[in-house]
């Protein structure tokens, strides 16, 4: 079975304080609660980079996960 969450939330940059948001996609070979995804987003910093950013969550919750973040106008996409 796999399983895919889709979410956004939002961060701040450590470099120039804005307010950017990601796109966040998990992904599964197994159930995950929704519930600990919005706990693991949650307890992230809130500043950090997002390659950071995707590295701890995807130790946090066991899982493949990708990012998709605009920042100054350039769209990065991570994934660990």
């Amino acid at each position: 079975m796999k399983v895919i969450h889709e979410w956004s939330f939002r961060r701040r940059c450590p470099v120039d304080d804005a307010l950017d948001r990601y796109d966040l996609r998990v992904e599964a070979n197994d159930m995950v609660k929704v519930e600990d995804i919005v706990a693991a987003v949650e307890a992230l910093p809130k500043k950090a980079f997002q390659e950071e950013l995707t590295q701890i969550l995807a130790a946090k919750l066991g899982c493949i996960v990708t990012t998709i973040g605009h920042h100054s106008g350039i769209k990065t996409t991570c994934t660990a």
